[in-house]
């Protein structure tokens, strides 16, 4: 998370949270809750720098967002999210790593 140092006309200063440049997200749309998902990594967005808030959540999303939660990871393998699936096996919060996990 960036912070930047704001100097009031008073002279005070406060310190203001910066929101990672997405985009499509307006400011006013549950800024708090975005930057603290982000602040505390349970939330990385996409990698063309979206958020897709209006899209539904996949298994493997949901999978990685728990995981990142619970802190716990696993084997990584050929998909993205095999390790946070593996981990949340291993930790008996899933009973297996079946199914798909790109199903919504």
């Amino acid at each position: 998370m960036k912070y930047r140092f704001i100097r009031e006309h008073t002279g005070t200063f406060h310190v203001e949270t910066m929101l990672p440049s997405f985009k499509g997200v307006p400011d006013r749309i549950l800024k708090t809750d975005i930057m603290e998902a982000i602040d505390f990594e349970l939330y990385m967005g996409y990698p063309d720098a979206t958020l897709k808030l209006s899209n539904n959540i996949t298994r493997a999303e949901f999978a990685a967002v728990l995981a990142r939660a619970a802190d716990v990871s696993g084997q990584l393998g050929r998909n993205w999210y095999d390790g946070a699936v593996d981990g949340l096996s291993a930790a008996g919060v899933i009973p297996d790593k079946s199914g798909d996990w790109n199903a919504l």
